[in-house]
């Protein structure tokens, strides 16, 4: 709605709504106005996206909708965690530190750049619970992380249907764009400028409603001000 109120009604006064224009002479309301049209219409942009990912986690009924439009129909597979085989529960133990040592070795040498490795070792009371392991190829980012799973008795991968799981570049649009969505929403996927253009962004948004307010009594306050004379 701020957006549409913008609008300019002519190409000379969408001059004067794009950037600044103070002289020494330019009075408090006029600059506080500015404030609000200008730098409100560039954050505008910036907030509906941080606005529109975070709709992502609060509705489902939109998480689900963007996954449809962007996979062109499908729907996203529900989020569950790998299990391990339990009918290999009885087999001989293997000793699970040895295991992900290996793993671990094994997952370095497909990523050697790697910069960060988180591994989640199973649950002792859930005999159908895995290990997982997650490989960072920038500790920064999040959206493209490799997400493994392996069984915790024969230490073979688990496959997991899920956009958050397995290797990102094996993904499709829709799984990559539901990935970014987190580092999109808190700007990492621009890297410290995105981070710092958002927070600028959000801080400057809160200014929006007391700018709003402010210009609102103002304006109320001439009304009665011009009526008044008239009335006089």
């Amino acid at each position: 709605t701020g957006l549409i109120l913008w609008i300019p009604k002519s190409k000379k006064a969408l001059k004067y709504s794009l950037w600044f224009r103070w002289k020494k002479k330019t009075k408090m309301y006029k600059k506080v106005y500015d404030l609000h049209n200008i730098l409100g219409f560039y954050a505008a942009f910036i907030l509906l996206i941080i606005g529109l990912t975070g709709m992502v986690w609060a509705l489902e009924w939109w998480s689900q909708g963007v996954y449809k439009v962007t996979s062109g129909g499908r729907m996203m597979p529900e989020w569950r965690m790998a299990k391990s085989d339990t009918l290999h529960v009885d087999t001989p133990a293997k000793d699970i530190y040895l295991g992900i040592d290996s793993l671990f070795s094994e997952l370095s040498q497909k990523a050697p750049t790697a910069q960060a490795f988180s591994i989640y070792l199973p649950n002792v009371e859930d005999k159908a619970s895995a290990i997982m392991i997650t490989v960072f190829p920038d500790k920064k980012l999040y959206y493209n992380v490799d997400r493994y799973s392996f069984d915790k008795y024969t230490f073979k991968q688990v496959e997991v249907d899920h956009p958050y799981q397995g290797k990102y570049e094996n993904k499709d649009f829709a799984d990559k764009l539901r990935r970014m969505n987190y580092d999109i929403h808190i700007g990492a996927i621009g890297g410290t400028a995105g981070r710092l253009l958002v927070f600028l962004s959000t801080l400057f948004g809160m200014s929006l409603p007391l700018t709003g307010l402010y210009l609102y009594i103002r304006k109320r306050k001439k009304t009665k001000e011009k009526k008044s004379n008239i009335a006089e």
